[in-house]
């Protein structure tokens, strides 16, 4: 795409060192590769990584940390409560989370957990 200038681009990552690689080499593919897929001259896309500044309040972070904690084998409600908890610390105005699939038996079901304000269409009250 002739004339469109320079793109930049920063990836927001709990762990930067993922993103980097080794001596900067997995950046570099993940540049290479955006340039290909969009068609973009070389040198024309500048990918950045960045740390995220508060953990608490990125849901993909608190996701992969729920991830962890049940294939660590804790349990799902002291799981997701406590993810709901460290969000509601970090300053946040409402968290919801929710669980669904086999969590108990064979039987699957879902689970809310929340806590705060939580805007949602329905019953007003």
């Amino acid at each position: 795409m002739p004339g469109l200038g320079n793109r930049r681009m920063s990836c927001k990552r709990k762990f930067v060192a993922d993103v980097l690689g080794e001596n900067g080499r997995r950046i570099r593919e993940l540049t290479s590769v955006v340039q290909k897929r969009f068609g973009f001259d070389d040198g024309a896309v500048e990918l950045y990584a960045e740390r995220v500044q508060n953990r608490g309040l990125c849901a993909q972070a608190q996701a992969e940390s729920l991830k962890f904690k049940l294939l660590g084998g804790l349990a799902v409600r002291r799981a997701c409560y406590g993810v709901v908890r460290f969000v509601m610390e970090a300053s946040a105005k409402g968290c919801e989370v929710i669980v669904t699939g086999k969590l108990r038996g064979q039987r699957a079901k879902g689970m809310k957990f929340g806590d705060g304000y939580m805007i949602k269409t329905g019953h007003a009250g």
